[in-house]
């Protein structure tokens, strides 16, 4: 057999593959389900019909025509579409939130010395240190305005991480009246 009929077999074989993969994952039918006491179909038939608005054609009516159009007019467009029906909009960035990346391997008790060390600056600006230079036994939080926390295991996320970090968080993210 020739090289072009065995690559045109595999091809075959490929696409026969694929068509009939997809087709065991469609659902026929499905019973009237809830998730977390929201109502969801599983049926593409009562999906009922909808059409997508035309891409190139400006919510005011102007089709897009050049670059320009779409660069300063209607990409802004589909993207609010975006947020307002698929993803929503972000939260603006809370005020005086830090992030730094520290090396991973880097000994805990070297970044307790580094919050120790930048108590004096926080306090020239009214801001509350660590209060200790006596580093915490794991899983017990430091939650000023320098906060320090270590979990016991090792280094990675544990699931208590996620508390101590909503914990110091929900300091910075409350709305302002």
């Amino acid at each position: 057999m020739s090289l072009k009929m065995e690559l045109r077999k595999w091809l075959l074989i490929l696409a026969a593959s694929l068509f009939t993969c997809s087709l065991r994952g469609q659902i026929a039918d499905a019973p009237d389900d809830s998730v977390a006491g929201i109502p969801v179909n599983y049926t593409e038939a009562r999906v009922g019909d909808y059409t997508l608005p035309d891409p190139l054609i400006c919510t005011d009516g102007q089709r897009v025509r050049d670059v320009d159009t779409w660069i300063q007019k209607r990409r802004g467009e589909i993207v609010r579409l975006f947020e307002e029906h698929q993803f929503g909009t972000s939260p603006a960035a809370p005020k005086e939130l830090r992030f730094a990346l520290h090396e991973q391997a880097a000994p805990a008790f070297g970044e307790f010395l580094a919050a120790v060390a930048a108590e004096p600056v926080y306090e020239l600006f009214g801001k509350d240190g660590l209060n200790t230079d006596e580093m915490p036994p794991a899983d017990t939080a430091i939650l000023n305005d320098i906060g320090f926390y270590l979990h016991d295991g090792g280094h990675g996320n544990a699931p208590s991480d996620w508390q101590v970090i909503l914990e110091f968080l929900q300091k910075y993210l409350k709305p302002e009246n």
